[in-house]
């Protein structure tokens, strides 16, 4: 898994899934929502829980 920060959202009208771009480290990851689990608050540089890393 990855750590970053939600850059982009985009709403694909069709039956494909919808599209988000992470940052991470300087680089930037495009996958699916689905495998997005969004933990923190918006404009927070750190995540609301522990997450060990």
């Amino acid at each position: 898994g990855e750590i970053g920060k939600l850059k982009d959202f985009k709403v694909v009208r069709s039956s494909s899934p919808n599209l988000v771009t992470v940052e991470s480290r300087g680089t930037d990851i495009t996958t699916i929502i689905d495998y997005i689990f969004v933990v923190g608050k918006k404009g927070s540089e750190r995540p609301v829980i522990d997450l060990g890393v």
